[in-house]
C-alpha cells in the first residue's frame, strides 16, 4: 500500500480545517431592507433578527435553513448576521 496517500491527504485537510470558510469574503452584513434582496428575504432575516434576540435557537435555524432555500447562506458574527448568495 502506498503510505504518501494518507499522508497527503492529512496535510490536505488539515488545510482545509486551518484555512476557513472559502466564501468568507463574500459575506455582507444584513441591515434590514438589504436593496439586494428581495422582500421575503429581508422580512425572513428580520424575524430571525427577532428570534434570536429572543434566544429562539430553534426558531433562528428553521429560518437560517429556509433563506438557503432562496439561495442565500447565512451566518452570525456576534449579534450581526451575514449572508451570501449561493448561486455563485
Amino acid at each position: 500500500m502506498n503510505q504518501r496517500l494518507p499522508l497527503s491527504l492529512m496535510r490536505l485537510s488539515s488545510t482545509v480545517i486551518h484555512e476557513g470558510d472559502p466564501y468568507e469574503a463574500e459575506y455582507r452584513l444584513w441591515v434590514d431592507q438589504t436593496p439586494d434582496l428581495s422582500p421575503a428575504l429581508n422580512a425572513l432575516l428580520k424575524g430571525r433578527e427577532q428570534a434570536l434576540q429572543e434566544k429562539d435557537v430553534e426558531s433562528a435555524k428553521e429560518m437560517q435553513r429556509e433563506a438557503c432555500k432562496f439561495g442565500i447562506m447565512v451566518k452570525d458574527r456576534g449579534k450581526f448576521q451575514y449572508w451570501r448568495n449561493l448561486s455563485k
